[in-house]
């Protein structure tokens, strides 16, 4: 018994007619294609006119008045179609061409042309693309803006009484606190967002909704940041009573980060569910709080993102489309690049990326059919802009002598 084995090549040509002197340069970057990432393909048709197959395209720069019978028009932006054996009896600096826009031929100045690639004259007949499910997308997020950024890492010294109750000093600071088991002081180690943060996020949400943007589960870091931004962003896509926050403590940020010797003491999910927030108080996460450790290596908390966002994307095939995350800055990159089939970068240029990203950035990253390997694409939405707005105090800066 034989066994049969056909394998279907394709063929790609990514040059065509190139001078000799580029294929060391094109050998170069056609080796440096990485093969195994995915790609999207998009099939375009063209057509050109095959009488002029063998001719050299030129493009007409400067506009001409015909003074004889057998010279030709010339209009800036057309084509002109020469030959070398129309050539034969022309008077030096004179060419004879046809024009791709009339069809007339005739002669005309060289000096008024200049070479033109021949796919500038093709013709356009559209683009198709194969028709397809949606892919599944994973969205990531950063939190909104947080108390202790605003207003320093012992803001809660700005905003008790005398009793120690928790009263509001600012507009920008939250009207109240989640209460909880936990003392006030832990509230410095894990802020809340402020009101503008709640506002950013709500505004991201409501743009995912006007894009028809459908989230189908959400995870979060177990920072109250982050729980209440979700709960903002699912609230602006009018999906706050449907879908509920899943805590997953895999998708804190690099515990190198965190100042002290602990890491925060978070709000228990049923505290946070208590607290009005749309928290999912049976999900069990897949790493747990007790397997974080404080001061972790690079290799290990990008180890730890890569491996949650896996298991998460894993467990939600099928279930659903779109999956939400919202981290940190630090999320958007460590989440998403080696889902794309990349190496994670060395610490000096992530940190170099994590700077760069904004309260609420958002990005995509899009499933490439069942290959496994993920890809970023544009967000359905806006990026979210702003600018600073300072301390303002009327007697010091109005009551001067």
């Amino acid at each position: 018994m034989a066994f049969v084995i056909q394998i279907t090549q394709l063929h790609l040509t990514l040059a065509y007619h190139f001078p000799t002197n580029h294929y060391s340069i094109l050998e170069k970057l056609a080796r440096g294609i990485e093969v195994k990432l995915g790609c999207d393909w998009l099939a375009t048709l063209f057509s050109r006119d095959i009488r002029f197959a063998n001719h050299e395209t030129l493009r007409v720069m400067y506009p001409y008045t015909p003074q004889n019978d057998d010279e030709l028009e010339l209009v800036p932006g057309d084509f002109i179609f020469t030959s070398t054996v129309e050539q034969v009896s022309t008077s030096e600096g004179w060419v004879y061409g046809t024009s791709l826009g009339t069809g007339i031929s005739g002669l005309l100045p060289e000096n008024y042309v200049s070479p033109a690639d021949e796919s500038d004259t093709w013709v356009f007949h559209g683009v198709a693309r194969r028709s397809r499910t949606p892919k599944r997308t994973l969205f990531v997020c950063r939190h909104g803006e947080r108390m202790d950024v605003v207003f320093g890492k012992h803001w809660l010294s700005q905003c008790s009484d005398s009793k120690g109750r928790y009263v509001r000093s600012n507009l920008n600071m939250p009207a109240a606190l989640p209460a909880w088991g936990g003392a006030h002081r832990d509230y410095e180690m894990d802020a809340p967002i402020t009101v503008v943060g709640a506002t950013q996020a709500k505004i991201v949400g409501e743009a995912m909704l006007e894009s028809n943007t459908t989230i189908d589960f959400v995870y979060c870091s177990p920072s109250l940041r982050c729980v209440q931004t979700a709960h903002e962003i699912l609230r602006g896509m009018q999906q706050d009573g449907r879908i509920s926050i899943r805590v997953e403590p895999g998708l804190f940020e690099w515990t190198k980060w965190v100042s002290g010797t602990s890491l925060p003491a978070w709000i228990p999910p049923i505290d946070l569910a208590a607290a009005n927030l749309n928290v999912d108080t049976t999900y069990r996460p897949h790493i747990p709080i007790s397997k974080l450790t404080i001061s972790e290596a690079y290799d290990t908390y990008i180890s730890r993102s890569h491996q949650v966002t896996k298991d998460i994307l894993a467990y939600c095939k099928n279930k659903g489309k779109n999956v939400l995350f919202v981290g940190h800055a630090s999320s958007l990159e460590a989440c998403t690049r080696q889902i794309q089939g990349l190496s994670p970068q060395n610490p000096k240029d992530f940190v170099q990326v994590v700077r760069k990203i904004p309260y609420l950035g958002l990005c995509a990253c899009e499933e490439q059919g069942d290959s496994g390997v993920w890809q970023l694409v544009d967000p359905p939405i806006l990026p979210l802009t702003h600018g600073p707005n300072h301390s303002f105090s009327w007697r010091e800066t109005l009551q001067q002598e």
